[in-house]
């Protein structure tokens, strides 16, 4: 994308008034170093984003109370940077909430010690996904990116130009600005990642599911059933009736030949 300008870059003349960017501590260049906080509470650096995943038993009674305490739980959190991501309740055929926390590990590691007081934990899990590759891979796509927005710049400030010559530049610049503003929030998506954590909360009534619950939904589901049923005998006849008048018809040629060979050994 960049060749066919720095080809004109060269024919200008302007190859030697490049700008070097230097990438000091504090550059948005630079990766983030990330830390994380250990079970000892020493902090070390990671370059894991973690995902983690628990599923809570309940009583189809205490399913709103704990969706409600899970989510007030995360808004008392907000000096770890606590945020609902999604949330979603179903109180209807199977009574089941789900909630989507991003936290830092420390606010992450309350809210599951707080959800597990408050319900039982029959199952969980945790997804590592490593993250140092495409964010050093975004932080020199960035490096270059804003290299070349210099030369454009230094390209500019020259006064021979043509106004064609501005024009090409002044394009070029608005896309290469363009493309460093996306290629940012994709650094800052990675850090942000690196930075927090993710926890899935679902809560479902497996165990604690109401005896009278599947007869309930049978009930229910009766006259759906008999019609489905209906439908599907309907179905099945349509189907039966073009094979049953094939049957039939072999049955009268059958007898026909039966007769005639009969008449023909009588006479």
């Amino acid at each position: 994308m960049y060749r066919p300008l720095l080809i004109a870059i060269l024919m200008i003349g302007l190859s030697g008034c490049t700008k070097k960017i230097e990438a000091g501590e504090n550059s948005p260049l630079m990766p983030l170093k990330i830390k994380m906080i250990d079970e000892a509470g020493n902090e070390s650096g990671r370059d894991l984003a973690y995902e983690r995943s628990i599923t809570i038993d309940s009583s189809e009674d205490k399913i709103v109370g704990l969706f409600e305490s899970f989510q007030k739980n995360c808004r008392d959190a907000s000096a770890d940077a606590c945020t609902v991501l999604d949330s979603n309740i179903e109180m209807s055929r199977n009574p089941s909430a789900r909630i989507k926390f991003r936290a830092k590990p420390k606010g992450i590691q309350k809210l599951v010690d707080s959800i597990g007081k408050q319900g039982e934990i029959f199952e969980q899990s945790t997804r590592a996904e490593e993250l140092a590759t495409p964010l050093m891979d975004a932080s020199k796509q960035l490096e270059m990116l804003k290299d070349y927005r210099s030369k454009l710049e230094a390209l500019l400030n020259r006064k021979n130009l043509d106004a064609d010559s501005l024009i090409k530049l002044n394009k070029e610049l608005s896309q290469a600005q363009s493309e460093i503003e996306t290629q940012a929030g994709k650094q800052a998506f990675l850090n942000q990642r690196l930075e927090t954590e993710i926890l899935n909360v679902s809560i479902v009534t497996y165990k604690n599911l109401s005896f009278w619950n599947p007869i309930t939904r049978s009930v229910q589901d009766f006259g759906t059933n008999l019609s489905e049923g209906i439908s599907s005998a309907i179905i099945g006849i349509a189907f039966l009736i073009p094979w049953l008048i094939l049957l039939l018809f072999l049955v009268w040629l059958g007898r026909k030949l039966w007769r005639r060979r009969n008449l023909t050994k009588s006479s």
